[in-house]
Formats: C-alpha cells, sequence, structure tokens
C-alpha cells in the first residue's frame, strides 16, 4: 500500500483527489472535496468628512473611501472640498453593492441625514 500511495504522490494525487497546479499559484484540488477560489466581493463606502478647522460637512460615497479622503486633502484638489481642508472621515459605511451606497448617501444628504451627522459631530 505504502508503495502505490508515494507512487500515487509523485503523480499528483492525494487522498482527496487530483491535485493541479494553475498558472496563478492557486492549489487547485479536485475529487470528492473540491477547493473552490473565493470569490472576491468589491466593497463600497459611504463617508463622511468633517473640516474641524471650518465646522463642514461633505457626505460622499467610493470604491476606496482612504483614497477618497487623500484626494479631497491634496493640495492639487480643485473642487469644493478645497476650500475647507483638511478633512478627516467621521463615519464609514461599507456596502456590496454601489447602488446600497449611493441609496445611503442620499439618505445622508436629507435632512434627517444631516441630523445625524450633527449628532455625530457633537459626540465626537
Amino acid at each position: 500500500m505504502e508503495g502505490v500511495l508515494s507512487e500515487a504522490l509523485s503523480q499528483g494525487i492525494n487522498s482527496v483527489g487530483l491535485v493541479r497546479q494553475p498558472t496563478d499559484d492557486r492549489v487547485e484540488v479536485t475529487g470528492s472535496n473540491p477547493v473552490c477560489p473565493t470569490k472576491i466581493t468589491p466593497m463600497f463606502y459611504t463617508y463622511v468628512l468633517y473640516s474641524h478647522k471650518f465646522n463642514k460637512i461633505y457626505i460622499g460615497f467610493s470604491g476606496d473611501a482612504y483614497k477618497r479622503l487623500a484626494a479631497h486633502n491634496d493640495e492639487r484638489n480643485r473642487g469644493w472640498t478645497k476650500r475647507y481642508q483638511p478633512w478627516e472621515i467621521i463615519h464609514l459605511e461599507s456596502f456590496e453593492t454601489k447602488t446600497e451606497a449611493l441609496k445611503r448617501e442620499k439618505e445622508l444628504k436629507s435632512s434627517r441625514g444631516r441630523s445625524f451627522v450633527r449628532s455625530l459631530i457633537a459626540g465626537h
């Protein structure tokens, strides 16, 4: 039996099934318990920025909230947020879809949402 096992292992077969080495360095196992690659779901974020210096808030969404914060604080920024730098993230929510993040951004921009944001600032 041991000779059969060592021969099988040398041919790339283990007790679970055949092991193949894909070109992208993942190990795939086929047989009774296949290993499925994990699906990576992109995340979208709704964020609230606050400028202490000017007591201003900014609400937005992005696929990368911290990169977006850096863009808002960049000296080359030519948008509305340039006038009120520096900004910091005071609230961040994550969503699996862009639609959900946009919906939440709209909610936070409503009167009720802005009241929520101001309550965060008061407790901050």
